[in-house]
């Protein structure tokens, strides 16, 4: 077999899902560029989830705010949430023992070996692994200079669904907690660690945020990792 980030990636996780837009040309063209520099090809494990945007989501927004089961600012948060508790659901009734899931505006660190040794040295009793998060919380500077591949991170809760995988523990977490309160797709992930699931984040920046215009927030995404983060981030090629 082809040694690759994509081979790698098959090997470790029972299902790989990219979440993309039927309507986002410029991100559709961007993501299988950046697939095909890290070895892509059809396979049973790897599947695109293309979603449609929904005309009445203002609607489902002002339901949800107004029943108290749910809570969205934006319109559009609404069709983002209902995306990964669509995927995480439908793994976790599969029975699968993990999912990795990633949004179409994702590039990779082109560092094989790097990836190599990152993924077969995953914790072995990881719930949650959110490799991309928002670095913008002072802790995190210090949590991520330890000597270790992975930190826990019981006190700290993070933002982003942009590229995390659940075990099927964190999954049935997950769905439980959308299905009690459904809201912003990342707030189960962010307050995972006040659960008894195991939490980590990975040292070294494996994924960054590409810059396209967000659908949810109609700004364009710069990855605030590039601002707090320019030395580290700066000597790597990314795909």
């Amino acid at each position: 077999m082809i040694r690759s980030i994509y081979n790698e990636l098959l090997a470790h996780f029972d299902k790989i899902y990219i979440i993309t837009l039927s309507d986002e040309k410029e991100r559709h063209t961007a993501i299988k560029n950046t697939l095909n520099k890290i070895g892509y090809y059809p396979h049973p494990k790897f599947e695109f989830f293309v979603t449609t945007p929904f005309p009445y989501n203002s609607l489902i927004m002002e339901a949800f705010n107004v029943s108290g089961r749910g809570k969205f600012i934006y319109p559009n948060e609404y069709d983002c949430a209902r995306s990964h508790y669509n995927l995480v659901k439908r793994s976790y009734d599969k029975g699968l023992n993990n999912v990795l899931i990633i949004e179409d505006d994702m590039l990779f660190n082109s560092d094989v070996d790097m990836w190599v040794d990152m993924l077969e040295n995953m914790p072995k009793d990881y719930d949650v692994i959110q490799f991309y998060w928002l670095r913008n919380h002072p802790k995190v500077n210090q949590l991520i200079k330890q000597n270790k591949r992975y930190i826990k991170h019981d006190e700290l809760g993070l933002w982003s669904t942009a590229c995390y995988t659940l075990s099927k523990k964190g999954m049935k977490y997950y769905i439980d907690s959308m299905d009690d309160f459904f809201t912003v797709a990342d707030y189960p992930l962010y307050n995972a660690v006040d659960t008894d699931l195991n939490c980590y984040i990975p040292t070294k920046p494996m994924v960054k945020l590409n810059t396209h215009k967000s659908r949810i927030r109609t700004k364009t995404n710069t990855d605030i990792n590039d601002i707090y983060y320019k030395d580290e981030m700066k000597n790597i090629e990314w795909v």
